[in-house]
C-alpha cells in the first residue's frame, strides 16, 4: 500500500507549522529580556539640607521643670554641615527668670525667701546626627522632616548675673526640624543643660548644679554653602 503525500494536504501543512512553530520559539528564548518601561529607579535626595551647607536659627526657649521660677531665653545657633546628616553647630542664649503664682503663694503664707538661680547666659559647641528623614503629606502638600540628637560643651554664667564667672556646662537635646520652604524651616527641639554654679548663703560660697529642662523653637534658615 503506498502514501503519496500531496503538497497543500493535511500532513504537509502540519508537519509545516509544527517546524515554523518550535523555530519561533527557539528564536523567542534567545532575545535579550525587554526593559521594563514602568520601573524606575532613582535616589531620593534630601529634603534641603546639603553637603555643606551653613544654617542659622534664631532660637527661643522656655523652662519646663521649675513650678517657682518661670524661666526663659532667647539667642542664635550657627550650623556647618559637612555631610547631609551632620552638623557642628555654635549657639548662644541670654536667659531670664521671675516668679510664678505658686512662688508668690509660699512667699506670702510661709514667709519663705526665693533667690534667684540659674544661669544668665549660656554658649556651647555641639554636633549634630541625623537619624531620621521622610516625607509626610500636610498643610496642602508634601512635608518633609528629619529627627537628631545634638549633644555639646560650653559654658554658663556661674550666676544669674551676667558678670558672673563661666562655669562649665553640657547640654543635650532631641531634635525635630520641619521644612516649609527650600530656604527655610521649623526646629523644635527638648533640651537637658547642666551647669555648675556657685551659690552663697549666710555668707558663704558653694558650688551646686543648675539643671534645666526647656522646650525650644528654632526657626533655621539657608545661609551659604551648598543648597
Amino acid at each position: 500500500m503506498h502514501t503519496t503525500f500531496v503538497a497543500g494536504g493535511k500532513p504537509v501543512r502540519r508537519a509545516a507549522g509544527l517546524i515554523v512553530g518550535v523555530w519561533a520559539s527557539v528564536a523567542w528564548a534567545q532575545q535579550p529580556a525587554p526593559a521594563s518601561a514602568d520601573r524606575i529607579e532613582a535616589i531620593q535626595p534630601r529634603a534641603w539640607i546639603r553637603n555643606g551647607a551653613v544654617t542659622l536659627a534664631p532660637t527661643f526657649a522656655s523652662a519646663v521643670d521649675d513650678p517657682f521660677l518661670l524661666r526663659g531665653g532667647a539667642g542664635a545657633r550657627v550650623a556647618w554641615w559637612p555631610r547631609s546628616m551632620l552638623a557642628f553647630s555654635l549657639e548662644a542664649s541670654a536667659w531670664g527668670q521671675t516668679r510664678t503664682a505658686a512662688a508668690r503663694v509660699a512667699q506670702r503664707e510661709l514667709r519663705a525667701r526665693l533667690r534667684p538661680t540659674g544661669s544668665g547666659w549660656f554658649s556651647a559647641l555641639s554636633v549634630e546626627v541625623v537619624g531620621v528623614d521622610g516625607k509626610i503629606a500636610g498643610f496642602g502638600g508634601i512635608l518633609p522632616f528629619e529627627l537628631g540628637l545634638r549633644a555639646g560643651v560650653g559654658a554658663a554664667s556661674s550666676r544669674d548675673d551676667f558678670a558672673s564667672s563661666p562655669a562649665l556646662a553640657f547640654t543635650g537635646a532631641a531634635v525635630a526640624r520641619w521644612f516649609y520652604a527650600p530656604i527655610f524651616g521649623v526646629e523644635t527641639s527638648l533640651v537637658v543643660r547642666s551647669a555648675a554654679l556657685e551659690r552663697t548663703v549666710d555668707g558663704r560660697r558653694f558650688s551646686a548644679s543648675d539643671t534645666v529642662v526647656s522646650f525650644e523653637l528654632g526657626f533655621p534658615f539657608f545661609v551659604g554653602g551648598r543648597p
